[in-house]
């Protein structure tokens, strides 16, 4: 008989959009019946272009647009409801939940109907550095609450289980590790973006988490200096409307472009010469995977995740947030040096081949999924 895994993901988008297609996809048809509650009001066009797969596959889809980031408490007890109701008529052998939100009303189900739950956080909200003690100290306790309930915490980097630990939100003994996993990436030549220019770029959402701000600046300090260099950002998010403003202001348009929303975004990517990262917190991000894959030198932020990826002066240089001026020298030093940009892209794609692929990931969630009947 078939294992029925409930799936409830509030924000299907970016990375944890990615995270979750590529297990429901993967995860063996003849073991697990899979069934899945998201928001269409943030799902993103991936996944809305998957929807019509997953019927296909059986796969059972049910919206809840309710759902939301943001706490509102009317909103979130009528999610809690529908998703109860829903959960008791599927009677899962385990409900998997994915970040934040999705997380806190999916426990609770789970623990109402006596069900094994899983969690991935997709990074705490409280790893974020800039935030307020009191917030973080908030969201803490709320992660410590809801991880009472949990069957098991995944998370997806040793440095995002290592907060968990040291804030003691999970125990060693309920939280395991399974890192993101992704397929090596085909760019075929008749596609494939070709560019003359030396291009520094990103693939991520323009929001607070992201520090795009931070990105631009980098980018005004490389270009004064080196005026050959083109920076581009690919992804949409709330701040991208005050930075195009600010970069028509000042014309820079030209030299720092912000691309919006793209559905094919490796083939952005596959032009780039430096992957450039300037986040406040992650996970484990799978657009520096596939720059990985992609043999690209890494310019990352050091926070969580990130520099799990990155392995300094091996496949790319780190820099702290408070020290922009780091990013800059590293960037002009890879610019400068094409060996050193050749040697970092080598090795980026050999720690790919040993920690991240996607055939690896699947194998370690399917087992751990068998192991809690």
């Amino acid at each position: 008989m078939k294992m029925k895994i409930l799936f409830i993901c509030e924000s299907v988008g970016g990375g944890v959009r990615r995270h979750l297609v590529d297990i429901i996809k993967n995860l063996p048809s003849d073991q697990f019946q899979i069934h899945l509650i998201f928001s269409s009001n943030r799902a993103d066009e991936i996944f809305k272009g998957e929807m019509v797969y997953f019927k296909e596959k059986g796969i059972i889809l049910y919206d809840i647009n309710e759902m939301s980031r943001e706490i509102d408490i009317r909103k979130d007890i009528k999610s809690l409801y529908k998703i109860y109701k829903i959960a008791k008529n599927i009677n899962p052998n385990i409900i998997h939940c994915h970040s934040s939100k999705a997380g806190a009303l999916g426990r609770v189900i789970g623990i109402l109907l006596k069900k094994r739950t899983f969690y991935t956080p997709h990074a705490y909200f409280a790893q974020n550095n800039m935030t307020s003690k009191r917030k973080k100290r908030f969201f803490v306790l709320l992660e410590k609450v809801l991880a009472k309930i949990s069957y098991m915490t995944i998370n997806v980097s040793d440095g995002e289980k290592q907060f968990a630990l040291k804030e003691k939100i999970v125990t060693e003994q309920k939280s395991t590790v399974i890192y993101n996993g992704i397929q090596p990436i085909e760019i075929t030549n008749n596609v494939e973006q070709k560019s003359d220019k030396f291009i520094v770029g990103t693939i991520a959402r323009v929001d607070e988490q992201k520090n795009p701000w931070l990105f631009i600046k980098i980018a005004e300090r490389v270009i004064e200096k080196s005026p050959n260099i083109l920076f581009k950002y690919v992804g949409d998010g709330p701040e991208l409307p005050k930075i195009e403003k600010y970069l028509k202001e000042n014309n820079l348009e030209e030299k720092i472009q912000f691309l919006g929303f793209a559905k094919q975004p490796e083939y952005h990517l596959s032009e780039f010469n430096i992957y450039l990262s300037t986040s406040l917190y992650e996970g484990l991000p799978y657009s520096i995977i596939e720059a990985m894959v992609l043999k690209k030198a890494l310019v990352l932020s050091n926070v969580t995740g990130n520099n799990e990826l990155l392995i300094n002066e091996y496949n790319g240089e780190l820099f702290h947030l408070n020290d922009s001026s780091k990013a800059v020298s590293s960037i002009l030093s890879i610019y400068y040096n094409k060996s050193k940009m050749e040697l970092y892209g080598k090795n980026s794609y050999l720690l790919y081949q040993q920690k991240y692929s996607l055939e690896k990931m699947i194998t370690d969630l399917k087992n751990l999924y068998l192991s809690a009947e």
